[in-house]
């Protein structure tokens, strides 16, 4: 069994499988959950023209998301 997620952990992960599951052509995205950030920043890095908004309930990751992302919703 493996350890447990700190808080930060779980929401600084890059989810590799959901990557590479968006179409290329995909060029508006809504990441629910989005954590800090990192998935929409890896959309983004793939395609510039990529605007990627993001929700995500968690104050502080929500805060480190806003830097990344095109627009954040801090909202459950």
């Amino acid at each position: 069994m493996s350890p447990p997620q700190t808080h930060a952990a779980r929401h600084d992960g890059l989810n590799a499988h959901l990557l590479d599951a968006v179409p290329p052509e995909a060029l508006r995205l809504l990441d629910v959950g989005c954590g800090a950030g990192q998935l929409g920043a890896a959309l983004k890095a793939q395609d510039g023209r990529r605007v990627v908004l993001g929700v995500e309930p968690d104050g502080p990751a929500a805060a480190r998301a806003a830097r990344v992302l095109d627009r954040v919703f801090a909202v459950d």
